[in-house]
C-alpha cells in the first residue's frame, strides 16, 4: 500500500482513548471488538512510559486478561481481583477531545505549527535558519517527494534516512520523538527512552526555554502528543483513501486489483450471523424442521 510514515511501515493507528489503572495496576475496561488494541501506559501529563509493540483484539463478548504473556502461561488471575471485577461495571474508554481518528500532518500538526510558531519558524523568522517550519516540497526529492518538509527534518533530524542510513546512523531521539522500527530490536525497550516522554518537540512546547514561551491548547498539545506517540505519521486514512487507485493494467494477473479511493468497507464482525456455517444451517433445520 501506499506509504504512510518515514519512520514505520506498520499500520495507520488511532487513539481510542483513556481508562484509569487502579492502584495495585489492573485495569478493567470495555474494548471494541474486532480492533486490533496497543496499551500504553501514561504518566499524570498523559505522555507514554512504555508501549506495546504487538497488539491484541478481541470477538464481540469475549473475556481476556494480560495472563500468559506478562506472567506466567500456567497462571490464573489472582481470586481477589477476579471478585473485584465480577461485581463492578467496566470502566468505559474516554476518547481524545478531538475525536478518535488516525491524524494527519498537514491537516492536523502543520496547522499547529502555523498558528504557534510562524511568527519565528516562517516568512521572515529569524529562527527560520535553524529550523524552517514552513511546509513545502523536499528539494532533495526524497522518497520520491511523497514527505514534504519540515516533516522530514522532525521525524529524521540532520539525517535524513536513506537506503544507506539504516541502523546506527539514524539519530534517536529525533526532534519528534519517533523511532524507527527497522534500528530496534524485537526486545522489550527500556521504559521512558521513546515517543513523547523523550520527545524535545513535546519537551519544548511543555516547558519552553529561554527562547520559547508557546501557548498551546490543551487539544493542540494532545493531537501533538498523539501523533508522536503513534510514530508520527504522515497519511491519515482519509489521506490514503484520498489517493485514486493505481492502474489495473499493473496488475493484470491479480485475482482482486488493489484499492484505494473505491476500497469498500467490509464489516466481518458480526457475518457468523448472516451467513451461518453448514453446520449451523444442519443444527436449525433439525430444531425447526418446517424451515
Amino acid at each position: 500500500g501506499p506509504a504512510t510514515a518515514i519512520s514505520t511501515n506498520t499500520r495507520l493507528k488511532r487513539v481510542l482513548g483513556i481508562v484509569p489503572v487502579a492502584e495495585d495496576g489492573s485495569y478493567y475496561f470495555e474494548a471494541p471488538p474486532g480492533k486490533a488494541l496497543y496499551f500504553q501506559l501514561l504518566d499524570e501529563n498523559k505522555l507514554v512510559l512504555q508501549s506495546m509493540r504487538s497488539w491484541v483484539n478481541l470477538m464481540p463478548g469475549e473475556r481476556r486478561g494480560c495472563v500468559g504473556c506478562h506472567e506466567g502461561r500456567n497462571n490464573t488471575l489472582e481470586t481477589a481481583k477476579s471478585i473485584n471485577f465480577a461485581y463492578r461495571e467496566p470502566d468505559q474508554i474516554e476518547p481524545p477531545s478531538w475525536g478518535v481518528k488516525t491524524l494527519s500532518y498537514v491537516d492536523d500538526i502543520q496547522p499547529i505549527f502555523d498558528k504557534n510558531c510562524a511568527e519565528c519558524h516562517q516568512g521572515e523568522g529569524k529562527a527560520r535558519e535553524k529550523l524552517d517550519l514552513t511546509l513545502r516540497p523536499d528539494k532533495h526529492n526524497r522518497w520520491g517527494g511523497i514527505f514534504p518538509e519540515p516533516y522530514i527534518t522532525l521525524t529524521c533530524g540532520d539525517n535524513p534516512v536513506n537506503n544507506e542510513a539504516y541502523g546506527t546512523h539514524l539519530l534517536n531521539p529525533t526532534i519528534a520523538g519517533n523511532f524507527f522500527i527497522w534500528s530496534t530490536a524485537y526486545n522489550t525497550m527500556p521504559a521512558m527512552t521513546k515517543w513523547s516522554y523523550r520527545s524535545p518537540l513535546i519537551n519544548l512546547v511543555m516547558h519552553g526555554n529561554e527562547n520559547h514561551d508557546l501557548k498551546l491548547s490543551e487539544e493542540e498539545l494532545g493531537i501533538l502528543t498523539a501523533w508522536v506517540d503513534t510514530n508520527c505519521h504522515f497519511r491519515s486514512l482519509k489521506d490514503v483513501l484520498d489517493i485514486d487507485d493505481p492502474d489495473p493494467n499493473w496488475f493484470l494477473n491479480w485475482p482482486f486489483p488493489p484499492q484505494l479511493s473505491s476500497a469498500p468497507y467490509v464489516n466481518r464482525l458480526y457475518s457468523q450471523e448472516e451467513f451461518n456455517s453448514p453446520s449451523d444451517r444442519a443444527t436449525l433445520r433439525s430444531r425447526h424442521p418446517s424451515e
